[in-house]
């Protein structure tokens, strides 16, 4: 127990020892400690709104002293802060007490370097009250910065390639510091075209700005993108903002340095392979029957299956000719490119003549995705060349009669091409009554034409007269280029021609060429036998007149007078046989032609005017001749004549770089060097300077007249023919021998349901054949036209014969000669436009016009007659306000049309003024539109097929040439005389439906190429004007599965249909159709399909043509049946005058069947109101509708869904119930739900952020003048808002932000105007009355209604 004692007092005294030892010793108190500094010390970028803060390791309280800000770059004192006062600028403690706060007065200079000096005893620590030690000059410096927000971490990714159109997710960007919401838009377009593709207001809910980690985030949903289309993002200045730093810079460019741009990826790749080219053809010919392999070529990359094999049989009877196993077709790695080698298949050798059918199953080729080749059967003829060359033509012709005895050179032609002759190649002539009286004709290739062999004569004694030829030539000796013998002609009676009879050459007719008079007679002459100028008397009106020269060719005899005959007089000849028989006229036979006295002569503008006889084409130069000498030009003159010729080549204009005219010849030197052998042609306008005989007569107008073209070595092809009464006229694409006129038995017609005449004359003129038939056609009558090639037969300039025509298909037209249309006179040029093409070869005398200003003659210094057009050149412009007068006489050369019949003369008619100036220098194919644009030509720029329209109607598709139309589209920006940048096709009103193919790959160039461009289809009494821009191309090419560069077409059309639905409903609503409805459709034909165009991008103007006795255009407009609401709907109507036809243009961007209608409408409710006259007009053309059928209750809100109804029909827009399910409060079944729809669908209306619309809620007067202004954009109308138009207004503060640019816009274009002159009570709701006057105005402003 003692022990326990001690152990215990030993414990507690160890105890107190250890308490003692560690009890420490008391220190100084210490003052607090800074841990943070704002801005840092040597920071580098301080904001210049920055506060000074100091923020301590323990809660302080006030101390003593001055804390002083200085500028570190001269030590001067910025500002100083007492920390024992709380004036300002005042040293703030924190709500924790322990931060001091200064904030700068005025804050910081942007790029100034400052220190910050802290007194000791500034702030001491709450717990003890020790000072805080200070901060020393040097130790708080830093350098202000204003730093303006920075974008980065932008999504999707700059120059991102495959974001997918369906789930595109957000478009995002990121700042480093708090941003918040400015004023603007951001703005994605599509770069191909800079299309906006939405336009999104900075302030709009979906646009959300929140932080995101440590940085902030601006977001918002991206929508409406295309597949495989490249976009960009523009972001306006202002639209985001710093609150600290300012304005976001935004976003201007659309490409390159500082863009944003991405692209989307392609469409899933769901497109069967095609195969493009098959070698040779399929349907076509394989010419070498020895050939190892076949080929064809996809429009993709394609792989061959294993197993699989291509069959190729006897397509006759079925029988097996090779199969080639698949996988030897196309390598491993794949290709376009399919090469079948039938050597390598062991396939034998082809049998001539013989068709044969290679089959590909459906599972044989494959794309990269796995799309499977369509079965395919290819078809084609093994058919090589073993036909024997044929004559197509003998000189002397077969039979022909009263050949010369002095005949020694013959010829014939081949169908074609020849090899050199056998080495023993002799002919033989004979007389048919004394076969073995035989002489020989050597034989040879003409080396200007391989196709004819030339014979000649041996020996120089004469055929005898009177007697029958006959002409053999050996087998074997004439052969083809593939080697084809010719049989020879072998027969006796097989080329025959008889040589001069004893019958005497009778003169069948006598006239004048200018100086030259033409004897024709009716065999041919011996030329050997030449009379002296003297055996003939020539006397004009009575006085003698010398001859100067005499030729004998053929059946003509040529006197030369001195001087020119003048138009009008009369000349008379006389022959007297000369003494000696070899001065004497004779034919071959030796028979003399008789004498004859005081003979008239012709004498016609057609035969005595100066005129081209022939001209020649080289390289670089042309040369012209014409039938006489023309007079002087003094050399300062020479370079004027150029200026009244044009030169085109296949209808493209050549340049003239000089002329230089002697004597008959004109030669022109031309700007460019052409090689090529595409038709020749020159034109002829007088102008100040025109040409002229030297009796003064002057060389009349010409139109494309053709010359030979040195290089062309191609046949004449056959453009048109036309049938109009009893002529027809055939229209080649160059010009063809005059000399070589066919026989009527080469020709023949077949006519629906009438009796087919027959050919009873044949006249080649210049580019035409003109055919005289033994009656008159009707008009609408189907005809077939057969061409065979006899001797002579149609061939060209250059020697190269027209192929044979084999039912060339055409449509007899009305059998009215050509009527005056119009007359139109600009500066001064007066133009006659005529109702039906006009002979180009007929250009009357300048003194067969009359013109007069005011009742003063005005010389006319020449005429020109193109196409339908008659151009009359001026001395003298005419003034504003003229009257101008115009007489035609057809005495002279006459106008005459495509069918040679005469125009009518003109007697002192009034010409209508023309505005603008006449369209000049136009390649043949194009003609003036008569409005300040072109047209292409039928037949030169625009072929046909057969057809049917979408009612199933047989008709015409007019297809336009891909190179002629953009060289149409480019000519518009290089020919300044164009003043409407848009290209038309006219269809024949005569159609069922016009169907116009145009090539979408010359529509995207030329769209790019004319940004303004335009296409018009003109068809009777509609018009469809496109602008080329108005479709997506690359959008619509992608639902056809192609692409902007595939080979497709846009087919447009019009066809006036019964659809008794619509006429019903127009019934039922009061509506009086003044024209038949029309259907205007569009589609895209790829790949043998036709795909609906369902919208364009913009709108697109569409034109009936009524009469103007029609009545009152009051109340008129242009109704559509809206599928989504059944109801009659407004088409934006415009109307205008012309004379006797009012143009009703309607604009819309959807294609539909549409209606011309008048209806007018009165509300009982609404008589004597001060909005009656707009609420009826409105309500006239369907775009509103009362409250009930007979009162409208203005005075009544408006309501949201009412007002967006109206809006949607002003603008013609079609209903989109489905856009209206975004609205939870619109019901699908709703009668407005389709108009809501199509506003939210177009961008006009918006509804709340919790995603409802509020269809029957009143609506505003500031939200009515929002919604109009996004109604103006849809209508392609942008104006910029000027806030100083509120100005007169009191209450313009009540304007809510978010619409104050709407209502300024809104009152600048006159839309919206106050209550009172200085109220405007933007927050008022609108009556039913107000809307109507506001939509009224709207449409006005627009352009789209007529009051």
């Amino acid at each position: 127990m003692q022990r326990i004692r001690t152990l215990s007092l030993f414990l507690i005294v160890a105890l107190l020892l250890q308490a003692i030892a560690i009890q420490p010793a008391e220190a100084a108190p210490s003052g607090p400690v800074v841990v943070a500094m704002t801005p840092s010390h040597n920071a580098q970028a301080a904001v210049t709104t920055t506060v000074l803060k100091l923020t301590f390791d323990e809660a302080i309280v006030r101390g003593t002293g001055m804390i002083q800000l200085y500028n570190a770059a001269d030590g001067t004192l910025v500002e100083q802060y007492d920390v024992s006062s709380t004036a300002s600028p005042a040293v703030q403690l924190d709500d924790s007490n322990t931060s001091i706060v200064i904030t700068p007065t005025g804050g910081l200079t942007s790029g100034a370097s400052y220190y910050v000096v802290v007194p000791p005893d500034a702030v001491r620590n709450y717990a003890n009250n020790s000072p805080f030690a200070g901060i020393p000059a040097g130790s708080w410096s830093f350098r202000a910065e204003q730093l303006v927000p920075v974008a980065l971490n932008f999504v999707p990714a700059n120059q991102y390639s495959t974001l997918d159109p369906v789930a595109p997710g957000n478009l995002s960007f990121e700042f480093v510091r708090k941003v918040v919401k400015g004023s603007g838009y951001i703005q994605i377009k599509r770069a191909t075209d800079h299309v906006t593709v939405s336009s999104t207001d900075i302030l709009a809910t979906d646009v959300t700005v929140a932080q995101a980690g440590t940085n902030w985030r601006v977001s918002f949903p991206l929508k409406g993108l295309d597949y495989n289309t490249s976009y960009y993002v523009l972001i306006d200045p202002g639209a985001i903002v710093d609150p600290l730093n300012g304005a976001y810079s935004g976003i201007q460019t659309p490409s390159g340095a500082g863009s944003w741009t991405f692209q989307t990826k392609p469409a899933l790749d769901t497109i069967k392979p095609k195969i493009t080219t098959f070698s040779p053809a399929n349907g076509g010919t394989l010419t070498d029957l020895n050939a190892t392999q076949l080929s064809m070529v996809f429009d993709k990359t394609v792989f061959a299956n294993q197993n699989k094999s291509l069959v190729i049989r006897n397509s006759a009877g079925g029988a097996l000719f090779c199969t080639v196993a698949a996988p030897t077709t196309v390598g491993s790695s794949g290709s376009t490119q399919v090469t079948i080698n039938l050597s390598g298949a062991s396939c034998p050798k082809f049998v001539n003549n013989t068709e044969y059918t290679v089959t590909i199953g459906p599972d044989v080729y494959r794309d990269a995705s796995g799309n499977y080749l369509d079965s395919v059967t290819w078809k084609f003829r093994a058919l090589t060349d073993t036909t024997p060359p044929a004559v197509s033509s003998y000189f002397p012709t077969v039979s022909s009669t009263s050949i010369s005895t002095s005949l020694t050179d013959l010829s014939l032609t081949f169908n074609e091409p020849l090899g050199t002759l056998a080495s023993s190649a002799t002919a033989q002539i004979f007389p048919q009554n004394a076969p073995s009286s035989k002489r020989d004709l050597t034989m040879s290739i003409d080396p200007t034409n391989n196709q004819r062999v030339l014979l000649k004569l041996v020996g120089t004694t004469k055929l005898n007269n009177s007697t029958l030829y006959s002409i053999t030539v050996p087998a074997n000796v004439i052969r083809d280029t593939s080697g084809n013998l010719f049989a020879g002609i072998t027969n006796p009676y097989q080329w025959t021609f008889q040589t001069g009879t004893n019958s005497v050459p009778t003169l069948n007719n006598a006239t004048i060429n200018g100086t030259s008079i033409v004897l024709t007679y009716s065999e041919n002459l011996d030329t050997t036998k030449v009379p002296y100028t003297s055996n003939f008397y020539a006397s004009v009106n009575d006085v003698s007149r010398a001859l100067s020269g005499i030729t004998v060719s053929g059946n003509e005899v040529r006197l030369t007078l001195q001087g020119t005959v003048l138009v009008g007089q009369t000349v008379k000849l006389s022959y007297f046989p000369d003494s000696s028989t070899a001065r004497r006229l004779q034919n071959a036979s030796g028979i003399e032609a008789a004498q004859f006295s005081s003979r008239v002569l012709t004498n016609s503008t057609d035969s005595t005017l100066p005129k081209p006889e022939n001209g020649y084409f080289y390289g670089s130069s042309l040369t012209l001749t014409f039938n006489r000498a023309l007079a002087e030009v003094a050399p300062g003159f020479q370079s004027q004549i150029q200026n009244q010729f044009t030169v085109k080549q296949n209808g493209s204009i050549i340049g003239i770089n000089s002329a230089l005219l002697n004597g008959n010849v004109l030669n022109l030197t031309l700007n460019t060097t052409s090689t090529s052998q595409l038709p020749v042609s020159i034109s002829y306008a007088p102008g100040s300077y025109p040409l002229r005989d030297p009796s003064g007569s002057m060389v009349p107008a010409f139109t494309d007249y053709y010359v030979r073209n040195n290089y062309d070595n191609q046949p004449p092809q056959l453009n048109s023919a036309a049938l109009n009464g009893s002529k027809i006229v055939m229209t080649y694409n160059e010009g063809l021998n005059a000399t070589n006129v066919p026989p009527v038995s080469s020709f023949s017609i077949v006519t629906t349901g009438v009796t087919p005449p027959t050919i009873t004359k044949v006249a080649v003129i210049n580019n035409t054949i003109e055919l005289t038939l033994s009656q008159s056609i009707a008009a609408n009558v189907p005809v077939l036209l057969y061409y065979y090639p006899a001797s002579p037969a149609i061939m060209d300039l250059s020697g190269n014969l027209a192929p044979t025509i084999v039912g060339y298909n055409f449509t007899s037209g009305s059998s009215d000669v050509a009527q005056l249309a119009s007359s139109s006179i600009a500066n001064n040029q007066l133009t006659l436009v005529y109702s039906s093409p006009l002979n180009a070869n007929t250009a009357p005398y300048a003194s067969q016009y009359t013109v007069k200003y005011d009742g003063a003659t005005i010389p006319v210094t020449g005429v020109s007659v193109a196409g339908t057009q008659v151009v009359i050149n001026l001395s003298t412009s005419v003034n504003a306000g003229q009257t101008v007068t115009l007489s035609y006489t057809t005495s002279g050369n006459p106008l005459r049309d495509t069918l040679d019949r005469l125009v009518a003369a003109l007697n002192n008619i009034t010409v209508g003024a023309q505005t603008g100036p006449v369209i000049t220098n136009l390649p043949d194919y194009l003609e003036s539109d008569g409005a300040g644009a072109v047209r292409l030509i039928v037949g030169k720029a625009v072929s046909t097929v057969n057809a049917v329209t979408p009612s199933g109607k047989a008709a015409k598709r007019y297809i336009v040439d891909a190179n002629k139309l953009a060289a149409a589209y480019s000519l518009i920006k290089s020919n300044s005389s164009i003043r409407v940048p848009r290209i038309s096709v006219r269809v024949p009103s005569s159609e069922a439906g016009a169907l116009v193919s145009l090539p979408i790959q010359t529509l995207v160039s030329s769209s790019a190429n004319v940004s303004n461009a335009e296409f018009m289809l003109d068809f009777g009494d509609t018009q469809f004007t496109l602008p080329l821009k108005a479709i997506n191309y690359a959008k619509e090419m992608q639902k056809a599965g192609g692409n902007a560069s595939s080979d497709a077409s846009l087919l447009l059309g019009i066809e006036k249909v019964t659809n008794t639905s619509f006429i019903t409903s127009l019934a039922s609503q009061g509506a009086q159709r003044i024209v038949a409805p029309a259907d205007f459709t569009a589609s895209i034909l790829y790949g043998g399909k036709e795909y609906p165009i369902d919208g364009y991008e913009l709108y697109v103007k569409r034109t009936f043509v009524v009469p103007a006795s029609s009545g009152s255009m009051n109340n008129v407009s242009v109704v559509h049946l809206d599928p989504a609401t059944g109801k009659i709907s407004y088409v934006p109507t415009t109307v205008t005058n012309s004379g006797t036809s009012m143009y009703v243009n309607f604009m819309r961007k959807s294609n539909s069947l549409y209606a011309v209608v008048r209806k007018t409408m009165q509300f009982s409710d609404m008589r004597g109101h001060w909005a009656n006259d707009d609420v009826s007009l409105l309500a006239s053309k369907f775009i509103l509708e009362g409250a009930t059928t007979v009162n409208f209750a203005p005075k009544t809100n408006i309501t949201r869904a009412d007002f967006a109804q109206y809006i949607v029909r002003g603008l013609g827009l079609n209903g989109d119930k489905a856009a209206a399910a975004r609205f939870s409060d619109v019901s699908s079944t709703s009668a407005s739900s389709a108009y809501i729809g199509a506003a939210s669908a177009a961008g006009i209306v918006q509804g709340g952020s919790d995603g409802k619309f509020r269809p029957n809620a009143p609506i505003t007067r500031e939200e009515m003048a929002t919604m109009m202004v996004r109604a103006m954009n849809v209508a392609g109308v942008q104006k910029s808002a000027d806030s100083s138009s509120l100005n007169t207004f009191s209450d313009r503060g009540k304007v809510s932000s978010w619409a104050r640019d709407g209502v300024s816009i809104s009152v600048q274009s006159g839309v919206i105007s106050g209550v009172t002159n200085t109220l405007l009570k933007p927050q008022a709701n609108a009556s039913r009355a107000e809307a109507a006057v506001m939509i009224k105005r709207l449409l006005d402003y627009v352009e789209f209604l007529d009051p």
